[in-house]
Formats: C-alpha cells, structure tokens, sequence
C-alpha cells in the first residue's frame, strides 16, 4: 500500500514532466497577488450563427502558448448567463485558461431546467463541437498560435450548475481531470462518486441563512462527502451566494431579495482576487502540474479573505 505523500508526490512529478513535454502554460507565483497577466479575449458562439449547439462563450487568452481547458456551468442549471461572471473568468483566463461557459438555456428554448440529463447531453455536445470547431475555424484569427490541450481538460460549476456536472461525471469517468463546485446544489447527487478526480467545493457564509441559496444537507458539505478523494471543501467569511457575479447583477440579487446578500465592500476581493486566485492555485497544482500551488488552496492565511472553515482528504490509499 502506498500513502497519499507517496502516492501525490509521483503523480504531481508525472504532471511536470507532461508540462516540459507539451509545454502548456504553467502559472507560477502567489496567485492572490497576480504579477503576470496574460492578455484576455473572448468570443460569443451562436446556435444560429457558427452552428455550436447552445449559445457559448469562451473567454482565453490572447498571448502565443498551449492551454488548459475549462468548462463553465453557470448557476440555475446554466440558466444564468455567462455574461454576469465576466470579472471571475477573465482573471481567471489571465492565468492560463480557457473558459467555455455554456448558456444551456440561451434563448430560454426550454422552461424545465430542472432536466439534468437533457442538460448533460446539451453539454457534452458544445464540448465537442468545441474539440473540432474551435482552433480549426475561430482561434487562428482571432489569437494565432493559441492552441487548447483538451487532455486537460477542467470543470467549474456555480449554484445548480453543479447538478449538471454531477450527472456529466456520473455518466463519464474519462472525460475531466479536475473539478470546482461553487456553492453546488443537487437534487439527484444521492450516492458517492464511483470513482477519484480531485474536486474543489466552496461555500459562502451567508449561503445557507434565509433567503437560503444553497440548502443545507445537499450544497458544499454535501458535494465534498460523497466526492473522492482528493477532495477539499470550505465555507468562506462575509459573502454570500450573489457576491460572485458582477455588480450590476448583484444589486438584482439584493433588490430582489433572492439571496441573502452581504453588506459590506468584500465581495469585490471575493470575485476579483480570492475565487479567482483559489481558482488558480487548484487547478494550477492539478490541470498545469505545478504542485507548488496547492499550499494556497489549502493555507487560510494565505488567502485574502479569512474562511470560517477548510477541510482536506489528501491522504489518498492507492493500493
């Protein structure tokens, strides 16, 4: 039997020498203190226009290099549009990543957006679409010498987009490598994951206080229960389930009074510098193969917000 400080060890190395070996772009440094910001674009793909399944947009970097890919899965099962998190994914592009961020809903073709398994086939299509379509027809004019490692490839859910992913990685153990849920919810993720891929699960305070945004017995703690280890959960201080998304979207959030929003200034630290900084450390140590990252997914006080809690299952038994 072999330890996780074993067995991690030789898999981080194995992820280095696959960096040196097709040279996808690695983040080095704190990553809450960005010193190195690589130039951000975007595109917006249409159904009717490019022929994409769903309306998506991706977010990357313009600068020459190969990258990793990351499939976004907005909040309310993708009803949510991607546009409202562009703080969050264009610093994280900035590090090295491209974000396709899936509108599942775009133009409200359906009103039943509780049908996961409509929307994880709905995904998996724009994914592949994407794997031919996208630097044969779009990257090479609009960033030359882009080029995506799809081997690599991540997910990122926020809310109940994290329902989506559930029934993705239930339906297919292959097709990911690494996964964050933010602030997750899930009327179907009943029984443990079957199998291992390190996942990240994040939870705000004000979440679960009334008007309750993440219910409490199927949102973060829930999601890092059943998941595999690796695994890595925490509740961070101050903010809530809106904090996330830009402003103008977050005064609809706090006028409406669909979550319980924060009153303090810290949301704007929370979506320019601490998710998208937590963002990169993890998927930096597990998607780029840069282990030294991992102490800022797992260390409070290198982080720029305090979290009122953050559990780990690292120890993994490989036998």
């Amino acid at each position: 039997m072999k330890t996780c400080s074993q067995c991690c060890v030789a898999a981080l190395t194995s992820f280095l020498v696959w960096t040196l070996v097709d040279a996808v772009y690695v983040y080095n440094g704190d990553p809450y203190q960005q010193t190195k910001a690589l130039g951000v674009s975007s595109l917006e793909l249409s159904k009717t226009r490019d022929g994409v399944p769903i309306h998506t947009q991706v977010v990357y970097p313009t600068d020459p290099g190969v990258y990793v890919p990351l499939l976004f899965i907005p909040g309310l099962n993708g009803v949510v549009y991607p546009e409202v998190y562009s703080t969050v994914t264009t610093r994280l592009a900035s590090y090295g990543y491209l974000l396709a961020s899936v509108d599942l809903y775009w133009p409200v073709e359906e009103d039943n957006h509780e049908d996961v398994g409509r929307n994880a086939e709905l995904a998996f299509k724009v994914l592949q679409w994407l794997k031919v379509h996208l630097e044969s027809h779009y990257l090479p004019s609009a960033a030359p010498n882009v080029t995506v490692d799809w081997g690599r490839l991540g997910l990122l859910s926020h809310s109940l987009g994290g329902d989506t992913l559930i029934k993705m990685l239930e339906s297919n153990n292959m097709f990911a490598k690494a996964v964050v849920f933010m602030e997750p919810g899930s009327s179907s993720f009943k029984a443990p994951l079957n199998y291992s891929i390190p996942s990240l699960s994040t939870g705000t305070q004000l979440c679960t206080e009334k008007p309750a945004c993440c219910l409490r017995g199927d949102s973060f703690d829930h999601f890092y229960t059943n998941m595999q280890c690796p695994k890595i959960v925490m509740n961070i201080t101050g903010v809530g389930h809106c904090s996330i998304i830009d402003e103008v979207a977050w005064d609809l959030c706090h006028l409406s009074h669909f979550c319980k929003t924060d009153k303090n200034s810290e949301r704007d630290v929370y979506r320019s510098q601490f998710i998208p900084g937590l963002l990169a450390s993890f998927y930096g140590t597990y998607l780029q193969g840069n282990s030294a990252l991992l102490q800022y997914t797992t260390t409070p006080s290198d982080m720029p917000l305090p979290v009122n809690y953050l559990h780990t299952d690292l120890n993994c038994i490989v036998s």
